[in-house]
């Protein structure tokens, strides 16, 4: 009687999970924190309504609820997803050294399980999240590409993965895997949001409409949505059209500080300046409650160009040597796997530049 009822437990939550996972790729997190709450009502023993409930949170910039939510979760036995989540919050807040702790906390526990199951996907790609969080985007696209070997549809794993490229100025390698990610879960608004986005950061602004289109037409009030498609618009000057969408955007999501910021910038370019600081304080004050959005997962972050880290290539070259100043110039080399970034200095009046070697080249310029 006891084991069927501990398989009937199981099943509900499995099915949960499942449920909420569609949610969350639909872009629902209002309905998904109000299905969690219900979850937790009838399996308060279960860290499962907690870590999700916090997940939709932290989408809707409320980090303080999140962290609360992934303590209660780890009380209750949560592994180390709710470690990198609870790492990930703290570094939205500027909290960065309970951040590292976290992180550390999570890449120990996914360690353990990788010397006991060494082809866990689940565990390689939250060993890949830390690294980000940590600060070594390198290492967590190695194992985030390890992840999908073991399971070659990994949605979460596929989306972060073109998420971190796509922080990292590689808008060409994340396609590919926005592609992937829309074949697995076609109904996925965070996939054609992103996927717009980094289209229209490419030149390609036929896939940007295209894709926007289809992303409001998926989930109307989505508003990760409705800032990529007042981005792009802002982009190609069309200033009207833009302050619509990111009216939209904070009206869909009112702790959207970034799209609070950007009417502001779009009404102080159409010369309503009242409304431009009144938008701008808004924002402000937002951003003093969570300092950054969030991360890579969390579209609206790298959507507005607020991501934890910002390097310019997932493995960059060694800085350049300083230039020497005056009227001079300075030259400077770096080493690097894949695309190198070398930085050079100048002082004075000069100029710095740097070359990177490796796989790839990579140019940096000071002055």
């Amino acid at each position: 009687m006891l084991a069927s009822v501990a398989r009937a437990d199981l099943a509900f939550e499995v099915g949960f999970r499942t449920q909420l996972d569609g949610v969350m790729v639909g872009g629902f997190y209002s309905q998904g924190i109000t299905q969690c709450a219900s979850f937790v009502v009838v399996h308060p023993e279960s860290p499962w309504g907690f870590v999700y409930r916090a997940r939709c949170e932290m989408h809707m910039g409320d980090f303080h609820a999140a962290a609360e939510d992934l303590r209660l979760a780890l009380r209750l036995g949560a592994g180390y997803q709710a470690y990198a989540l609870l790492g990930e919050c703290y570094q939205a807040l500027g909290l960065e050294d309970e951040s590292v702790v976290y992180f550390d906390r999570c890449g120990a526990l996914c360690d353990e399980r990788l010397l006991v199951v060494a082809d866990d996907p689940d565990a390689c790609f939250w060993r890949g999240r830390c690294y980000y969080g940590l600060g070594q985007p390198d290492l967590c696209i190695t194992w985030c590409q390890r992840a999908i070997v073991y399971q070659p549809t990994f949605f979460d794993c596929g989306f972060f993965l073109g998420n971190v490229l796509f922080a990292v100025r590689g808008y060409q390698d994340a396609l590919p895997w926005y592609d992937r990610c829309a074949q697995w879960r076609p109904e996925a608004v965070i996939v054609y949001s992103q996927r717009a986005r980094c289209y229209g950061e490419a030149g390609n602004w036929d896939g940007w409409r295209h894709d926007s289109d289809l992303a409001v037409q998926i989930n109307v009030n989505y508003a990760p949505a409705h800032f990529v498609r007042g981005w792009g618009e802002e982009r190609q000057g069309h200033l009207d059209v833009a302050a619509q969408e990111y009216k939209r955007a904070t009206e869909a999501d009112p702790k959207y500080a970034a799209a609070w910021d950007k009417r502001g910038e779009v009404a102080g370019r159409q010369g309503h300046h009242d409304e431009a600081v009144q938008y701008q304080q808004k924002s402000t004050e937002l951003n003093k409650q969570a300092p950054r959005r969030g991360g890579v997962e969390h579209v609206e972050a790298v959507q507005a160009g607020s991501v934890h880290l910002a390097p310019k290539h997932p493995n960059p070259g060694n800085g350049g040597n300083q230039g020497n100043g005056g009227n001079g110039t300075g030259t400077g080399t770096g080493t690097g796997h894949g695309n190198g970034n070398g930085n050079g200095n100048g002082n004075g009046n000069g100029t710095g530049t740097g070359t990177g070697t490796g796989t790839g080249t990579g140019t940096g310029t000071g002055t």
